[in-house]
């Protein structure tokens, strides 16, 4: 693609800098620099990060890694962010705030952690 489809907009950044928007952007938006993986520097990050090949994808002779495969799956799961909690007043995405001082207390009292 010779040129980007998307009419953008000149504007200052955080740090003075001029930084391109989308014209069609909406305005309560919260811009960051977000950087997204292409499917083939994902899977390179798994192998290399997570399961401890090297570049080349060959395992890596020093990894001394745990939970490879936990942490692979979970990493390339389709549902990575879908948990749910019990709370008062039925299934919820986190749990309440009360719930999280009870466990941190517990979690205290017997000198464990969370």
């Amino acid at each position: 693609m010779a040129s980007n489809p998307i009419l953008m907009n000149a504007v200052a950044g955080y740090q003075g800098d001029v930084v391109q928007t989308p014209e069609a952007r909406a305005k309560e938006a919260k811009s960051s620099d977000v950087h997204w993986l292409t499917p083939r520097m994902f899977r390179l990050w798994v192998d290399v990060g997570l399961r401890g090949y090297t570049a080349q994808g060959l395992p890596s002779p020093g990894w001394r890694g745990r939970l490879e495969a936990r942490n692979v799956a979970f990493a390339t799961a389709p549902s990575v962010a879908c948990r749910v909690y019990r709370t008062p007043h039925g299934l919820a995405g986190a749990p309440e705030t009360g719930q999280l001082r009870q466990a941190l207390r517990a979690a205290a009292d017997t000198g464990g952690g969370v």
